[in-house]
């Protein structure tokens, strides 16, 4: 799976793998490709919602969790093309 990911959203390991870098504008155009969003986004907006969170586990751990959720009505399920929400 991190084989097939890497070859749509390129990623690169730091810090013995501890982090993980990768480019943010990629990666939402490839969510907003995959959920029907791409011309909408060009000219309207879309909808999003952000999550971030983190926490110090012990004296020298700690972790920092981001999360996206598409929220927009005009998605579109990527398997089927049916919507997601009940407008589109």
């Amino acid at each position: 799976m991190q084989m097939k990911a890497a070859q749509q959203i390129p990623y690169q390991l730091k810090d013995n793998g501890s982090t993980i870098d990768y480019d943010y504008k990629m990666l939402l155009k490839f969510i907003f490709n995959r959920y029907g969003l791409s011309e909408h986004v060009m000219t309207l907006r879309v909808e999003v919602a952000l999550t971030l969170d983190g926490a110090k586990s012990s004296k020298t751990v700690r972790h920092v969790t981001a999360g996206i959720k598409l929220v927009d009505s005009q998605c579109m399920e990527p398997l089927s093309g049916e919507c997601l929400f009940t407008a589109c």
